[in-house]
């Protein structure tokens, strides 16, 4: 398995809250887990369906902040796509209605990656916000769950 070393443990001090499982942090109403596993984000988002959860959705500029802390700034998959020819977000939040964190200069689409393709998926980039990227690319990535 290739993971992101040294990142964050799994251990019982990941979950702050005894709302959130263990290797779960607890932010608003929602649980959260930044996932050391390097993946295409098609098998990050199914990971994250297994874990009864999916890719992160960023609702506000606080929640944007927090998943950067969480992810210690490392390049991370987000659960929005433009696959299909729009931008939409996995769990049918509209695009339309949520703030948009991109770098400047994006989303751009590149071609000259050497994935093939274009870029379809959204990560987040350090603390200077969202890329997209190629969907094949493995990244580490950040789950999403309503706390129980």
């Amino acid at each position: 398995m290739v993971t992101v070393s040294g990142i964050i443990g799994q251990t019982r001090s990941d979950s702050t809250d005894p709302l959130c499982e263990v290797g779960w942090k607890h932010y608003g109403l929602n649980c959260y887990h930044f996932s050391q596993r390097v993946r295409s984000w098609e098998t990050a988002k199914k990971d994250c369906e297994t874990k009864k959860a999916h890719l992160v959705v960023v609702n506000d500029k606080q929640e944007n902040n927090f998943l950067h802390d969480l992810s210690q700034y490392w390049t991370t998959w987000i659960g929005l796509t433009d696959a299909e020819g729009s931008w939409k977000w996995v769990d049918g939040t509209s695009y339309d209605a949520t703030p948009k964190f991109w770098r400047p200069g994006q989303p751009d689409n590149w071609f000259g990656h050497g994935f093939g393709g274009g870029e379809d998926c959204a990560h987040l980039k350090g603390p200077n916000g969202w890329n997209d990227g190629p969907c094949s690319q493995g990244l580490p990535y950040i789950c999403e769950k309503k706390m129980p």
